[in-house]
């Protein structure tokens, strides 16, 4: 991607900021340089110098400088940039001893000042990447915030500002997507990763997990919230599990039927049922109208729902409906409280909807969408009535619909595919929630 001039001017910055960030000698004139030769429209978060081990150290090196921000705060400001890479990809920092520059930890975070510094404004830090050290260096004329920030002046969001340098010193370079951490111009006021991001990160220290991508809004965007969650190859379920009006994350895991809900939307532990059979699919909804959500199977091998009104209770519901093929479905289509199946045939892009847990012939059946596109149902407009959607990974694009009919979509939010870039989520599963307890479902991705 980048001409011998513009590697070589990369490698010199690169050395000389490892080298301030050890005591030694200024890096301004490689910046003078930098910024001459290498063009902004070559630059993506997909483009990077070097990785580095999964596991990293880092330390604070002056901490007792003037112009570190006061550690209360400046700590975990630093560390919240740091956990925005942890939650994207298999990338983990362990805090080492509290050192000074020439310590032997993988990444050391300073404060410079003097006549490194070109005053408030400007140049507000330096970073290498891994194979350079991967030191961090920010610029102690700036003035700090912990909370709030002002585009190109004074104060500066730390979080955002250390999240940039510390992307770099994971080893990713600047991006041409403004909405990206890793932004060549960026206004240090972002404090979420964007696609383009993750799909940098990931591409360099991959992944372990599967990983949720939750969005509070319809709307195309970035995610609000990304962290693993469990392994690779499970599958995703929502679910409000404690009828506290927020529904939470889950997996299945096919290969040991078994359940793992979460009552929280971040990364940790959940509770674990086991139930079904080799081959079936999840499904989950509120069977008896009691405001929990609860599991169930689909067997395709037979057509037949297994539904249970209490995670670690008996089958309650035992029914056929539908073929081998099909995508097992939940929602309230009749808005009466109660939670139906449904199914989606993705040989014929239908969908077939039923108002009661029973055998019999769908209430309402309605075609949409194209071959490739997957399912997802939520109560878009927070109607009272849950209504059908399709997520079409080709061109990462939701397609929502505020009735069960025929008709145009009256959502269509980009999702999972920068347009700046083109990079698409690798292995994207559609899910959706009211992941912030609004009362109204939003959609989400999960990465298997």
């Amino acid at each position: 991607m980048f001409g011998h001039v513009e590697v070589e001017c990369m490698r010199v910055l690169h050395r000389l900021t490892a080298s301030y960030a050890r005591g030694v000698v200024s890096v301004v004139m490689a910046v003078a340089i930098l910024t001459a030769v290498l063009p902004a429209s070559q630059a993506q978060a997909f483009a990077h110098t070097c990785g580095g081990p999964t596991t990293r150290t880092y330390v604070f090196g002056n901490l007792l400088n003037p112009r570190f921000p006061p550690p209360e705060w400046g700590i975990p400001a630093v560390e919240e940039g740091m956990n925005l890479w942890e939650r994207a990809a298999n990338v983990h920092f362990v805090p080492g001893e509290i050192a000074s520059p020439g310590g032997d930890s993988e990444t050391t975070i300073t404060w410079y000042e003097g006549g490194l510094s070109d005053g408030p404004g400007g140049v507000r830090g330096y970073s290498s990447p891994p194979c350079e050290g991967g030191d961090v260096s920010l610029d102690g004329a700036e003035t700090w915030s912990s909370s709030t920030g002002v585009p190109f002046g004074q104060p500066v969001l730390l979080k955002s500002l250390a999240a940039h340098h510390i992307g770099h010193a994971l080893g990713l370079l600047e991006s041409s997507d403004p909405a990206s951490i890793m932004y060549q111009d960026g206004e240090w006021m972002q404090t979420r990763l964007s696609w383009d991001d993750i799909g940098g990160i990931q591409h360099l220290y991959g992944r372990v997990e599967g990983y949720y991508h939750l969005r509070n809004s319809n709307t195309t965007g970035v995610p609000d919230n990304s962290f693993g969650y469990y392994a690779r190859g499970d599958r995703p379920v929502t679910g409000d599990w404690n009828a506290d009006g927020t529904d939470t994350i889950g997996v299945y895991r096919p290969s040991n039927r078994t359940f793992y809900l979460r009552n929280l939307n971040n990364r940790g532990g959940g509770s674990v049922f086991t139930y079904g059979a080799s081959g079936d699919r999840p499904v989950v909804g509120d069977w008896n109208g009691d405001k929990k959500d609860t599991i169930g199977v689909y067997r395709p091998s037979t057509g037949t729902f297994y539904l249970k009104n209490h995670n670690d209770g008996s089958t309650v519901y035992t029914f056929g409906f539908g073929s081998s093929e099909d995508i097992p479905l939940a929602g309230d289509w009749n808005e009466d409280g109660i939670d139906t199946i449904g199914l989606y045939r993705p040989s014929n892009r239908t969908f077939y909807l039923r108002n009661s847990n029973s055998s019999g012939v769908p209430d309402v059946t309605v075609q949409q969408g194209n071959v490739g596109d997957l399912p997802v149902v939520g109560d878009w407009n927070a109607s009272g009535t849950d209504t059908i959607g399709l997520f079409r990974p080709s061109n990462g694009t939701y397609y929502l619909w505020n009735a069960n009919s025929p008709g145009e979509p009256n959502l269509t939010p980009i999702y999972g595919k920068p347009a700046s870039s083109g990079v698409t989520v690798l292995n994207p599963l559609p899910v959706a929630g009211d992941w912030d307890g609004n009362g109204t479902p939003t959609i989400g991705l999960f990465q298997y």
